[in-house]
């Protein structure tokens, strides 16, 4: 259509990328004042949660509260009254069976993140580069590391594995929520020096010391310690990684797998078009931002790294949230 001619297009896209950002910033400012924590002992007004919180201003905090309500996450009474929605309740609130309240800070960084790629792609560098083995990253991405684990759980054979190794295990969530589901399983989890502390809390903390090792190991060196295992699993790494570099991490990963062994990954994958899932074209702009080398590799790569490590083609779930499982044996 030329310019001038028909009736204009409506500006869907517009208004859906302009409006999007709200959600999830009045997302975060709750979590980051405690609002549902606030709210879970019983319902309340703006000026008694105001009192409750130490907020200084009652007005900003009601129009706060009424944008959760539209969003999903509070519901109000008529006698405007606060509380948590049931899905709040579940994953917002600290008791909650599903709570993911520390990773909100991660995600204020993926999203200024992603707010300054223009920087990035002018300056070709990471404008705000995220260092993957702070411990307050590791204890916020470790919800969503058990979730994975749990995932792979459901979806994945892994009935024949005594042995597991967690390659780049961060907080070794993978490794817990695995052992949790499979009494019989025992694993190692190895990672960079930097993250073994955390690793070895969030472990003790789950009462699995004794069925989870906690080794140091660079994937990129040569194979993970614990080998040769069952299964070896990987969590959010290749994302990090150069195209070159997460090949070698796959072909070390696979040298520690035995004949018939399962190699899990878990991850941000692109279908190869680069247009989906939705989800996870937006979560590449972080990746981009706050990474030197992230970005969401393809399929198609994933596939060829996997044929070249002696690993057979890999099936593949696509999660609710966008993210993938990989999976696929030695040969």
């Amino acid at each position: 259509m030329t310019q001038g001619s028909g009736k204009p297009p409506p500006p869907f896209a517009l208004q859906r990328a302009l409006g999007g950002f709200y959600p999830a910033a009045a997302l975060l400012a709750a979590l980051e004042l405690d609002l549902f924590a606030a709210l879970a002992a019983e319902p309340s007004d703006a000026p008694t949660l105001a009192r409750r919180l130490g907020a200084k201003d009652q007005d900003r905090l009601a129009a706060l509260c009424d944008a959760l309500v539209v969003y999903g996450f509070l519901t109000r009474s008529s006698a405007r009254r606060y509380a948590p929605s049931a899905e709040a309740a579940r994953y917002l609130v600290p008791d909650g069976a599903g709570y993911i309240g520390p990773i909100a800070p991660v995600y204020g960084r993926f999203f200024r993140g992603g707010l300054d790629f223009a920087r990035a792609v002018r300056d070709a560098a990471p404008s705000g580069a995220q260092d993957s083995a702070e411990d307050a990253f590791l204890r916020g991405i470790h919800p969503s590391a058990l979730a994975n684990g749990r995932d792979i759980a459901k979806r994945v054979d892994l009935s024949h594995a005594a042995t597991l190794i967690e390659a780049g295990c961060g907080g070794a969530g993978v490794s817990i929520a695995l052992c949790r589901v499979f009494p019989g399983l025992r694993a190692t989890a190895s990672d960079l020096a930097p993250a073994l502390p955390v690793a070895r809390a969030l472990v003790a903390e789950a009462g699995l010391a004794d069925r989870i090792a906690i080794a140091e190991g660079d994937i990129l060196a040569g194979p993970p310690p614990g080998g040769p295992a069952d299964a070896v699993v990987m969590r959010a790494l290749l994302q990090v990684l150069s195209p070159a570099d997460a090949a070698t991490a796959v072909a070390n990963a696979a040298l520690a797998l035995r004949p018939g062994g399962s190699f899990v990954l878990a991850g941000a994958v692109l279908d190869d078009n680069g247009l989906a899932p939705e989800d996870m074209v937006g979560f590449n702009l972080s990746l981009m931002t706050l990474f030197d080398a992230g970005r969401a590799h393809t399929f198609g790569q994933h596939a060829a790294w996997f044929d070249a490590a002696g690993l057979s083609a890999p099936e593949r779930a696509i999660l609710p949230a966008g993210g993938s499982l990989l999976w696929a044996r030695k040969r």
